[in-house]
């Protein structure tokens, strides 16, 4: 099974770029073919189980989140500059998700140490909660892309990340193939809530590709252009639907 891991994050991820950016030359340009959408419902799968890498594999977890956070204000400007919708940025969505995955680690990260108190550990437990509900009640409030579920997709897809002090049993859950199945679960929690419909289905189609992936980040470093590539697309085919209008 190892042999057939051959897509990197970076593979995966512009593969991601291709989706996405057909799925919004679908929605801003020709809202009547739904092939623009369908073809564009496998981006935010494998976007999500990248981030949930990302939280995994950073060196600095502050840097990750703030770099996400400051990408995802630029985004939204300027949507808000080119578009009427009232739903925050899929950046957004992925911030208030690495919040969550990190209140998680914190939570199991003491919950394994030996040197962690009972209240400690209480109290950890308590700010998850407590960031699932943030969670959930800012998306209520303020329409965040892709829901609530969309949210909680990265947080399922960390869940069997284990920190060093878990016991051999847990850590055993620490698999690919685990965080494959958590991350179907989440799709299909996600369709319960999709104005996308019975097209949402689609967005299956990324399992096999997630199914591929070999761990690694590839050969060239392109964090930044997956960050600066998000804007500069939007604004580019809403420029254009501006001027073919």
């Amino acid at each position: 099974m190892q042999k057939l891991r051959l897509l990197s994050s970076n593979a995966l991820k512009i593969i991601a770029c291709a989706s996405m950016l057909l799925d919004h030359i679908g929605l801003m340009l020709f809202p009547s073919l739904i092939i623009f959408r369908i073809l564009g419902r496998i981006a935010f799968p494998i976007f999500a189980f990248m981030i949930a890498q990302g939280t995994r594999y950073t060196k600095n977890k502050l840097k990750y989140l703030m770099c996400v956070l400051i990408f995802a204000c630029i985004c939204q400007v300027g949507l808000s500059a080119f578009s009427s919708s009232d739903y925050l940025c899929v950046l957004v969505t992925f911030s208030i998700s690495i919040v969550v995955i990190y209140a998680l680690d914190l939570f199991k990260r003491l919950l394994f140490s030996q040197n962690a108190t009972t209240p400690q550990k209480i109290v950890s437990a308590l700010v998850a909660l407590f960031a699932i509900a943030v969670a959930f009640f800012l998306n209520y409030a303020s329409r965040v892309e892709y829901g609530f579920f969309g949210i909680m997709l990265p947080v399922l897809v960390s869940l069997p990340y284990m920190p060093e002090g878990a016991p051999e049993k847990i850590k055993r859950l620490d698999t690919h193939l685990c965080s494959l199945i958590l991350c179907a679960i989440g799709m299909c929690l996600m369709l319960l809530d999709s104005p996308m419909g019975k097209t949402q289905l689609f967005s299956f189609l990324a399992l096999p590709l997630l199914l591929l992936y070999s761990g690694k980040r590839g050969k060239w470093r392109l964090k930044y252009f997956f960050y600066i590539f998000y804007p500069t697309h939007i604004a580019l085919i809403a420029l254009v639907a501006i001027l073919v209008r």
